[in-house]
């Protein structure tokens, strides 16, 4: 993935528009724009800024090997023709397929079959999506948590999982605020 693609991943997974970035780094919208459809690229003044505003390590970011909040590396984008491609092996029938915002390492997308809805993640390692089926079936009953009803591979060995729809906030979302208020 190149600079600009993860640029806008990050800043997506964070929730945050390009104004809100030109705002905190005193640079227009469209330099935002521009670095992330790779026109251009920031100066190093510029890129140390953005790294402590999405919360990445410059150097490992660079190196290929970003370890944003803790999480794994993030992974290649595939089109939506090939995440539909993914999703009908599973279900032939599906239909309304739209991406979700948040993944900083997996891409997420939510699906509808027959008159059900689901989640679809693709990306990180399938550990990942083991201990998310673990915390699935352990608490489930306790909390809201998706039910993950099945983990998959892609050819290129890429973990992917499919979930029920569970209607309410992601915890990284719902920023410091909420847990202050504890």
């Amino acid at each position: 993935m190149r600079i600009g693609e993860q640029l806008k991943v990050i800043r997506r997974g964070l929730g945050i528009t390009q104004e809100d970035v030109a705002q905190k780094l005193c640079v227009t919208r469209q330099a935002i724009s521009n670095w992330e459809q790779g026109k251009t690229i920031p100066d190093l003044y510029a890129f140390a800024r953005l790294a402590a505003v999405y919360q990445f390590s410059p150097d490992e970011f660079l190196l290929g090997e970003s370890s944003i909040r803790g999480m794994q590396n993030m992974k290649s984008n595939y089109s939506d023709a090939q995440i539909e491609k993914l999703i009908k092996k599973h279900y032939p029938e599906m239909f309304d397929m739209s991406p979700l915002s948040g993944g900083l390492v997996s891409q997420t997308f939510s699906f509808q079959s027959k008159e059900n809805k689901y989640i679809f993640q693709v990306g990180g390692n399938q550990g990942d999506y083991e201990k998310q089926l673990y915390i699935s079936k352990r608490y489930r009953n306790a909390f809201p948590v998706r039910e993950i009803l099945s983990i998959h591979e892609t050819d290129d060995g890429t973990a992917y999982c499919i979930s029920r729809f569970t209607e309410g906030h992601k915890l990284f979302d719902l920023g410091k605020q909420i847990f202050n208020a504890y």
